[in-house]
């Protein structure tokens, strides 16, 4: 076995046990060379999807939100996306055009290194702030058609003047 394929089981461990931690129920699928952990999660989003990509060495983690933006809102949603992506650190908010799903994800790549549970715990904690930061703009922009930058500057304290 290569040490590629050691670091990834050991990474797939670390996760399932910070999900047996969380006292989170997962469902397994199997993805070609890489596994993705489903989680129902309650809030803004519906579903956290943990995914260990294997041969890869990367772990990804997508926070799904609940329904999807109707057509005639997504480019609203696709500018409130972008004033948000321009305050976070790490991760982003991303919307599929064609289907109006939207979820926040980030990555991080652990070859060379141990995935440990704090990184884990650390990226779910960061994924889940930014949504709780993020949500009731996106409901604003998506169901009751707030203007973008409006949604922006009175939900996360961003106007279209602000710089970087």
């Amino acid at each position: 076995m290569s040490e590629q394929t050691e670091n990834s089981l050991r990474a797939l461990a670390t996760l399932r046990g910070f999900l047996r931690t969380m006292q989170w129920q997962a469902v397994e699928q199997r993805i070609g060379a890489s596994v993705a952990l489903h989680v129902k999660v309650d809030g803004p989003v519906e579903e956290m999807v943990a995914q260990i990509y294997g041969e890869a060495q990367r772990f990804m983690l997508s926070l799904i939100f609940s329904g999807v933006v109707a057509r005639a809102r997504r480019a609203a949603v696709a500018e409130l996306i972008l004033r948000a992506n321009w305050r976070l650190i790490e991760g982003a908010f991303v919307m599929d055009f064609d289907s109006g799903a939207v979820h926040y994800r980030a990555g991080l790549d652990f070859s060379e290194a141990e995935l440990s549970e704090a990184l884990v715990r650390n990226m779910v904690a960061a994924g889940m702030d930014a949504v709780e930061g993020f949500a009731a703009a996106l409901l604003a922009v998506a169901e009751h058609g707030e203007a973008p930058d409006v949604a922006a500057a009175s939900r996360f304290g961003m106007s279209h003047e602000d710089g970087a």
